[in-house]
């Protein structure tokens, strides 16, 4: 082969793996893209569910204990064992309530991946297999939040939380439902709190800087 020949070849590859290169970027930034996509739309939607107002009334009841160990702990007077109960009853509850539905989810899930083992269908029973073990994930963490609320300990508390949460959110991703939860975790409560706070900022400067006439003209309440 002529060294001409041989530099055309070069040329020719070396486009190649570029175009391919930028066609793999391409893809790669897309799904990136789509990805931010998603986790920006998701924090919406939290957002959106933290507002006062779109508080379920249990939700607005438990927010309101947080509310009232925030202003007790500014006043110096918070007693942990006196919080506990209002703080943590509602999740204790909920894990309790939560529990058997959720170890009767694995049972069921496990029949249909026995039946479809049975039928040769075997991409479908490790499907189901796998949402099998998110339910049955799902039970052993309800126990240990019975058991951490039974024992009165913050600490244990808030490590089940933390594991119900994360794992919740698992579950969810993968399409594994879970009923509705009528709680506030701390830090949601935090979110709430702070949600209205911007929102009192917003409507203060927002009349500060109305016309006086404009002030003026709005009917009193």
């Amino acid at each position: 082969m002529s060294m001409i020949k041989l530099i055309l070849v070069a040329i020719l590859s070396t486009a190649c793996m570029v175009f391919s290169q930028n066609k793999v970027d391409r893809q790669a930034n897309l799904k990136a893209a789509e990805e931010q996509k998603q986790a920006a739309a998701k924090a919406q939607a939290m957002l959106e569910s933290l507002r006062y107002e779109n508080l379920t009334r249990d939700q607005r009841r438990h927010y309101e204990v947080y509310s009232h160990v925030r202003k007790l702990r500014a006043e110096g007077k918070y007693r942990q064992k006196e919080c506990f109960e209002p703080m943590y009853g509602p999740m204790g509850a909920y894990a309790q309530q939560l529990h058997p539905l959720v170890q009767k989810a694995a049972q069921r899930l496990q029949l249909q991946v026995d039946r479809l083992l049975q039928e040769g269908k075997d991409d479908s029973a490790r499907r189901v297999l796998r949402q099998q073990e998110l339910y049955r994930e799902m039970a052993k963490i309800c126990e240990e939040m019975v058991a951490a609320y039974n024992s009165r300990t913050v600490s244990k508390m808030g490590e089940s939380i933390k594991q119900y949460n994360a794992h919740a959110e698992l579950m969810f991703n993968e399409g594994a439902k879970l009923p509705k939860r009528e709680w506030l975790t701390e830090d949601e409560a935090e979110l709430v709190y702070r949600i209205q706070e911007a929102g009192k900022k917003a409507a203060r400067q927002q009349r500060i800087q109305e016309p006086p006439k404009a002030r003026q003209q709005q009917p009193r309440k």
